[in-house]
Formats: C-alpha cells, sequence, structure tokens
C-alpha cells in the first residue's frame, strides 16, 4: 500500500499545523526514482524493536514517530519523564498508537544510571534491533582555556561515552541475531574545526571514529553501524531565534537557504534502519542543505532570490 508524501516533503521548511499530522509518515513507497516506473518499496521495520535516546522532542521525536510509523516498537529514552510524556501525547495525536512505543527514563550524564537501567532490564531492552544514539548536549560557544574542566568530562560523558556504553550493551544482542542497526546522531561539526566549541566538536568527532571502526568490526554479524550529521537544525528553540544577526548569519553558509528539519533527518535514520540499507556502514550522512560542500565559499553565497 502506498501512503502520500508527507507535507514536509513537498514543502520546504517546516511544516505548517494544518500539516502537523502528516509530518512523520514516511512513505512506504515511491512511484519515482525509477526509469521504468515500477514502484520502489521500503521493507517494513514490523517486529523489529529500537531505542532512540533524547527522544522527548526535537530531532529524537521525528525519528521516534518515523520509526513507529514503519513498524517498530520504540523504546523512548529520555532524562525527564514529563518530556517523555509530552512526547506521548503528541504521538497519539499523530494517531500512532501506544503500541508502538514505550517511555524509558534514563540519566545518560551518569554511567551508574545507565549501567542500572540496563542490568534492570525489561521495557524490551533484551531485544533492541535498531539502536539510535540521539542525545547530546551542545553548551553555549566558549574559549576551550576559559572552560571549566568538569564542561569537557560532561560533554564527553553524553555525547560520546554514554553512546559508546549503548553500543557495547545493545550490540552482543545484535550479533547474536545476526542483524542490527546502530545509528549515531553526530554533527558536522564532528566533520571539520572551529573555534569556541572545541568540546562539542571533539564529541562528535569521537562519535564518528567510534561509528568507522564499529562498522567493520560488526560487518560480518550484519550489523550495519552508521552516523547522521546534521547541520543547523530547525526546531522551534532555533525558531524563536529567527530574527537575531547570529541566525541569519549562520543562515548564509547554508547554500539551500533553510535549515534542515528534524523530520528530514528522521527520513534518513529511517532508510538506514531498513532492509535496503543493508550494504551502507561505517558510513557519515550529512544533512545540512550543502554546507559542508559550500565550504570556505559559504560567507559568500547569495541568497537564492538575487
Amino acid at each position: 500500500m502506498c501512503y502520500p508524501m508527507p507535507c514536509t516533503a513537498r514543502m520546504p521548511g517546516v511544516a505548517t499545523a494544518r500539516c502537523a499530522k502528516y509530518v512523520t509518515c514516511l512513505p512506504k513507497c515511491w512511484n519515482h526514482g525509477s526509469p521504468t516506473g515500477e514502484k520502489i518499496m521500503l521493507e517494513s521495520l514490523d517486529g523489529r524493536t529500537a531505542m532512540v535516546t533524547g527522544a522527548g522532542g526535537g530531532i529524537g521525536l521525528a525519528i521516534t514517530s518515523t520509526l513507529a510509523r514503519c513498524g517498530a516498537h520504540v523504546v523512548m529514552a529520555g532524562r525527564q519523564l514529563d518530556s517523555l510524556e509530552r512526547a506521548r501525547t503528541t504521538l497519539h495525536e499523530q494517531g500512532i498508537g501506544h503500541e508502538n512505543f514505550s517511555l524509558l527514563t534514563m540519566d545518560l550524564s551518569r554511567s551508574d544510571e545507565i549501567d542500572r537501567v540496563l542490568a534492570k532490564g525489561g521495557n524490551r531492552l533484551d531485544t533492541v534491533d535498531i539502536l539510535v544514539n540521539n542525545a547530546g548536549i551542545m553548551l553555549p560557544e566558549g574559549s576551550f582555556l576559559d572552560r571549566d574542566w568538569s564542561v569537557w568530562q560532561q560533554i564527553l560523558q553524553i555525547n560520546f561515552t554514554a553512546p559508546a556504553r549503548l553500543c557495547h550493551s545493545f550490540a552482543r544482542g545484535m550479533v547474536d541475531r545476526r542483524w542490527g542497526r546502530i545509528i549515531n546522531i553526530a554533527s558536522i561539526a564532528g566533520l571539520g574545526g572551529a573555534k569556541r566549541g572545541v568540546e562539542y566538536g571533539t564529541s562528535k568527532a569521537a562519535l564518528i571514529g567510534m561509528t568507522r571502526n564499529l562498522a567493520v568490526e560488526l560487518a560480518s554479524a550484519s550489523v550495519t553501524v552508521n552516523a547522521v550529521a546534521p547541520g543547523k537544525a530547525e526546531t522551534i528553540a532555533m525558531s524563536q531565534r529567527k530574527e537575531t544577526a547570529k541566525y541569519q548569519k549562520r543562515l548564509q553558509s547554508v547554500p539551500t537557504g533553510r535549515f534542515v528539519t528534524p523530520q528530514e533527518v528522521a527520513y534518513v535514520v529511517a532508510f538506514l534502519a531498513s532492509a535496503q540499507a543493508s550494504q551502507i556502514t561505517g558510513q557519515v550522512v550529512p544533512v545540512d542543505g550543502g554546507e559542508i560542500a559550500a565550504g570556505p565559499y559559504a560567507a559568500r553565497l547569495p541568497n537564492a532570490d538575487e
């Protein structure tokens, strides 16, 4: 059965309120893209269990909704229960039933709590086929030399050490079942260098390095490991800063003239989680509107209407 393309696939930018209930519906097939016109099918994720960290909002919520619509049961992990409950309400409003997801509170800044949650088990944690390490933090820009050392430790713990711990835990079951998908949400900040963001960029570069090495180690067990590297995402918080000079300056570095939406990132994740992506592993997929490609020329990009 074919589903209509969602609003975000037809319209640039963030979907309107009228289209909100469609933004997370991944099309089951496309009628375009094939020279002979046959339908290109994406295999369902029925029977698969996915775990998404940082699932309470933004990119994490979009990924959760998309994987659930593809048929997976999604374990929504987050630090704050109230955020997860608000996300649950959003999913219900989108027509996603409670049988498609469950909530799991877990503070990734504390290694002892991660160990406790994993040791306790339950909540389908013993059958996770798809792990999406989405949770991450970015502090206000600042000088590396002026930062307190605890900041470095905090960012590395959440952005790298916790994802590594979850990979170590869940990859074992994937190898035993000879099927698995690990998708790490990195950032284009991990693909280059920049001033006043050493800790964040380093944490994402480490995540990318682990992705590539782990992909090689697990490949023979039919477990793929990839990273998605978004550019600046048009989240609710970002959209509230549209009138600021900093927002406009960053926007000028994006050749497409707009920031990526959480849903666009979610579609890439859903494809990497599918059976069709079984030969894609060890890769970093930028979703950045061409920002990396523009490189040093990004600051001189003309506006689309000029």
